[in-house]
């Protein structure tokens, strides 16, 4: 179990101590909720930075399948591209 205070705040201050029985509740900076990485200042950066891994290896995978000479042909690798990298988006 684990936390995110989200404020709007600038200055620095305490996080809040938050207890379920005898149980401390961790207070994170940053967590993934359904696949959508969430951050305290709400800036989305850790996110984006995420999704341009992912799809950067989607890319590198169609980039390795287009060759004129031997590589698929365009409509599988827009297939790939809808399924593999769209779908990331």
């Amino acid at each position: 179990t684990a936390i995110i205070h989200f404020c709007r705040l600038r200055k620095p201050h305490r996080e809040p101590l938050l207890k379920l029985k005898d149980w401390n509740i961790q207070v994170l900076t940053e967590h993934r909720i359904l696949g959508v990485i969430f951050d305290s200042k709400l800036r989305w950066k850790a996110h984006i930075n995420d999704v341009a891994v992912r799809c950067k290896k989607a890319l590198n995978i169609i980039r390795c399948m287009s060759n004129l000479k031997w590589g698929a042909d365009r409509d599988t690798l827009l297939s790939l591209y809808r399924s593999l990298v769209l779908s990331k988006m």
